[in-house]
């Protein structure tokens, strides 16, 4: 097991439904897990089989990996891979946290291009109550550059906006978002999010559809467990 994906086996049952339904879904064909002994056995109790879930994951990196350059399909390969794919800049040192980072502020940066100044205004408006540690006087201006600030800085606010890229994934691959109970309070007022993050996403594998099975799953996949981790980590904040 890679040890940077450790943390999916203490991620709620709900969130690694929506994790293993996309690896499902998207991997059409050529996925192997919905067959195994683990998955019939299992079923829903993903924790139980977690290892096996990984391996499938792997798997479709280590394809898309060795069609691209030779190497081991480690997280962080698979990572860099989905981050040239999706045209976002890092650097070699950056840590796995950083760069998932980056991977969802291109979300967030293409996310903003698609709102109104109106929706841009009502956005801020429902963060603003949650945000404890930005200045809105100091940073001048309702601009993408602020919301990053406020994805950056964790708490609250930070997990709420994560947690509209992972609603925003399931209802484009699975035609559902997360149930009621994990969104009560939390999304109501930011769910103007969910339509432009879907189709941005959407667009990140849909030309893959056809062309490359694995592209079309590790892109949702990582995407995915980077949003994960992202809320594991702001959920120690508040």
């Amino acid at each position: 097991m890679d040890q940077n994906l450790n943390f999916m086996a203490q991620v709620p049952e709900e969130q690694l439904e929506v994790f293993v339904e996309t690896l499902i879904e998207k991997g059409g064909l050529t996925e192997m897990l919905s067959v195994s002994d683990e998955y019939k056995k299992y079923g829903k109790n993903y924790v139980a089989y977690w290892e096996r879930i990984e391996k499938e994951y792997r798997a479709f990196g280590s394809n898309t990996i060795t069609s691209a350059f030779s190497g081991p399909n480690t997280y962080r390969d698979i990572l860099i891979l989905v981050l040239k794919q999706c045209n976002v800049k890092y650097s070699e040192s950056d840590s796995i946290e950083r760069m998932e980072e980056l991977l969802l502020e291109s979300i967030l940066k293409d996310m903003w291009e698609k709102l109104s100044r109106e929706e841009r205004i009502a956005l801020f408006s429902d963060l603003k109550a949650d945000i404890k540690n930005i200045d809105f006087n100091s940073i001048g201006g309702i601009t993408s550059s602020m919301l990053i600030q406020i994805f950056r800085a964790g708490g609250f606010a930070s997990y709420k906006i994560t947690l509209i890229i992972v609603n925003a994934i399931a209802k484009a691959i699975l035609g559902r978002g997360l149930s009621l109970a994990a969104n009560a309070g939390i999304v109501k007022g930011i769910s103007i999010l969910v339509g432009p993050i879907g189709i941005i996403v959407t667009a990140l594998w849909s030309v893959y559809d056809l062309a490359g099975p694995a592209y079309r799953v590790i892109i949702p996949c990582t995407i995915l467990i980077a949003a994960y981790r992202k809320m594991g980590l702001t959920n120690n904040d508040f």
